[in-house]
């Protein structure tokens, strides 16, 4: 963000602050801070981002106020039962806020059903205004900064949809040059691991910035389900090409001059297509139209034919089938993407949906996966011990303790962070920013027009630094609003500063503790537990594949598969973490090596074929029972006997003379591969070596 924005966007903040107290101020409003708190945690970066989560507060400020006032009015003379209801609220709110595209507007349905009954408790008959005033003024703040970030300076998330999209097809093209480097010279380079980091940040921004865009913008929004659909495909693409260039380097030593050239001009077919998605992408903010794309070799046929074997042994021709395969894939995926992309550009979006739908039918759903339980109980079980600690020494902060408890377990849900610099900012913001202010510069204001200057400077100041780090606007300017209680009846205290200083610390207190024994917190531990969990899937998924017959549950393949995605990324996550530490060099091994895994696992499962595939794959799954047991402790294990389990499938497709036989064969030869080659990196990775050095 540069200066210019940066002042833009914390005058925006500045006067939508001003008028929102302004306005409560000559209507004589209650609670003014809530409206305020409201444009505080609204205002991000893009209109339709602000739009979209002040939508979102809005919906889940109106569940939230009711499911309180039914607590209320059910439990309000028994704490017990009151704690129950809560406790199993929480508990279901925590749980589907993991898996919903608006986790916001669940964070708001849960942590104002707590708030509402520690604010009203022992009055339970000012529930009623407490709630109107509450939803009258978080809605004036949300229309206030609405109408602000959309007159002034609007920041549009759709128009940031086309750059997106031309920096994520450069990390296609790297990634497809590169490959084709390898085959042009027959020599192994080092993995583009940057080049995949930048597909998956690229991947992830463009999701959350189509999510954005579809609130502010019509057209988008008529074009969501062909945008979903669309970023689908380009996640299928990078698997394709990361498989195809996994499946070339296991055709190492095998001569392709012979096709050599069919090949090339394939790819340069699959690159023109892609050049045709990046001009398609550059259309959406300039004047380019159809005609203007970049010709594809219309004279090529579709399906990509195996060339010869001959002289090749079983293995070679199963690896140079598997090889082809996945390069018809890589055209298949870019002649889709090209044709989603297209169907972004027709005028009618209705059909251009009835299209998708008969082209591209969704996925099924995917159940709700049974581990986000134990981080679905963790607000719950910190309303209870903040309950507890109330009950029994009756804190200054009262019941504000279990309320704050359970809204940071909430937040630690939405987005986990690290509790010590969160308290810390927090401890900061109220010594150095809020507390001086509510002292010594309020009490000498004398009229309405020098408070509302003091207001605004305030949240310039502070939203103008926020440009550097959110933390530095969101924390300083949350506390100001909710300390210093700012209103027609306004009163000062130094008991509101010493109040809220102990229900921050025995709140993150209580956070802390309860966080560290239910989750690992440190690099190593979190490492560790990655790795367990990651071979234990690998496991489930080869059981899965070899049950003959029938494919995985679709829910349990679900789980695998996203555990088999989500590892490698994770384990260069914590190789970043530990680059320093002694023999975390072997990290970066490991993470090739479980990403290559997956793709091979992967690449079995559209590749078998029933019931003689099973049977290989009941035999491959027998001989590494052992391994995968071993890998989960972090011991490399027995060695895996390639060549014995390579005969064995060969043996089990001799009678067998289809294309589909060799490659499967080829698949499976490089699956092995895979398995060898992690055998290895775990044999290299000491986890007692990181751990001594690091404590």
């Amino acid at each position: 963000m540069n200066r210019i924005v940066q002042t833009r966007e914390a005058f925006k903040l500045a006067l939508s602050m001003m008028l929102v107290y302004a306005l409560s101020l000559w209507m004589d409003w209650e609670m003014p801070k809530y409206g305020a708190l409201a444009i505080v945690l609204i205002s991000l970066g893009t209109t339709g981002a602000s739009l979209q989560k002040g939508i979102m507060r809005l919906v889940g400020t109106t569940v939230g106020l009711c499911v309180a006032l039914l607590l209320l009015a059910c439990f309000a003379q028994d704490r017990w039962l009151s704690l129950i209801f809560m406790a199993g609220y929480l508990v279901i709110v925590a749980y589907f806020m993991q898996g919903s595209r608006f986790p916001y507007a669940w964070f708001v349905a849960g942590f104002l059903v707590p708030l509402v009954w520690s604010t009203t408790y022992m009055q339970v008959d000012t529930a009623f205004n407490y709630a109107s005033f509450r939803y009258l003024e978080t809605t004036a703040g949300v229309l206030i900064y609405t109408l602000v970030s959309v007159l002034l300076w609007p920041i549009r998330a759709s128009d940031r949809l086309g750059p997106q999209g031309e920096n994520l097809w450069q990390s296609l093209g790297q990634l497809l040059q590169h490959g084709r480097e390898e085959l042009a010279t027959g020599k192994v380079t080092e993995y583009p691991r940057k080049t995949r980091q930048d597909l998956e940040t690229g991947l992830s921004s463009l999701s959350q910035t189509l999510q954005t865009a579809t609130t502010e913008n019509s057209s988008v929004r008529s074009r969501r389900k062909i945008w979903e659909a669309l970023l689908r495909k380009i996640e299928g693409l990078v698997r394709d090409l990361e498989t195809w260039q996994k499946s070339l380097r296991a055709c190492q030593g095998i001569d392709l001059t012979p096709c050599r050239t069919e090949l090339e001009a394939q790819l340069d077919r699959a690159q023109a297509q892609l050049d045709r998605v990046a001009q398609v992408w550059a259309s959406m903010t300039s004047s380019a139209g159809h005609e203007e794309l970049p010709k594809v070799p219309e004279d090529l046929p579709h399906t990509v034919e195996a060339p010869a074997s001959e002289g090749m042994n079983s293995e070679e021709r199963g690896r140079m089938a598997a090889f082809w395969r996945r390069t018809q894939d890589v055209l298949d995926s870019t002649d889709q993407v090209m044709e989603l992309s297209q169907l972004l550009l027709e005028e009618n979006p209705s059909e251009a949906t009835r299209q998708l739908r008969q082209r591209f039918p969704p996925p099924r759903a995917i159940r709700p996966q049974p581990e986000r339980l134990r981080l679905a109980l963790l607000p719950a079980i910190c309303l209870v011990l903040g309950f507890f600690l109330w009950i029994l020494t009756d804190p200054p902060a009262g019941t504000g303790v279990p309320n704050f408890a359970a809204t940071m377990g909430l937040v630690m849900v939405l987005t986990p962070f690290a509790i010590k610099p969160l308290l810390m900012t927090i401890i900061g913001s109220v010594i150095f920013a809020v507390a001086p202010v509510y002292i010594f510069l309020m009490p000498a204001l004398q009229d309405g027009v020098s408070l509302l200057a003091m207001i605004f400077t305030y949240t310039f100041v502070f939203g103008f630094l926020g440009g550097f780090s959110p933390a530095l606007k969101i924390v300083p300017l949350a506390l100001f609003v909710m300390l210093t209680g700012i209103s027609n009846d306004q009163s000062y205290s130094l008991m509101a500063m010493i109040n809220p200083a102990i229900m921050f610390l025995l709140s993150f207190a209580i956070l802390a503790v309860v966080h560290g024994l239910m989750f690992r917190t440190r690099p190593e531990e979190k490492m560790l537990a990655t790795l367990r969990s990651y071979f234990s899937a690998c496991a489930s998924y080869l059981r899965g594949l070899a049950n003959a017959g029938q494919l995985i549950p679709s829910a349990k393949l679900s789980r695998s598969r996203e555990s088999l995605h989500r590892m490698p990324t994770m384990l260069a996550d914590m190789q970043a973490k530990l680059s320093k530490a002694p023999g975390a060099y072997a990290l970066g091994r490991l993470t090739d090596a479980t990403h290559s895994l997956s793709l091979g696992l992967q690449a079995m499962e559209a590749d078998r074929v029933d019931p003689q595939g099973t049977a290989a794959l009941e035999d491959l799954q027998a001989s590494i029972e052992a391994s995968l047991a071993s890998w989960q402790k972090l011991q490399p294990g027995a060695t895996i006997d390639q060549r014995a389990l390579m005969a064995a499938a060969e043996n089990r497709f001799a009678a067998i003379q289809q294309p589909s036989s060799e490659v499967f064969l080829g698949s499976f030869g490089a699956l092995l591969s895979d398995l060898s080659e992690t055998r290895a990196a775990m044999a290299a990775f000491d986890f007692s070596e990181i751990t001594e050095a690091r404590f």
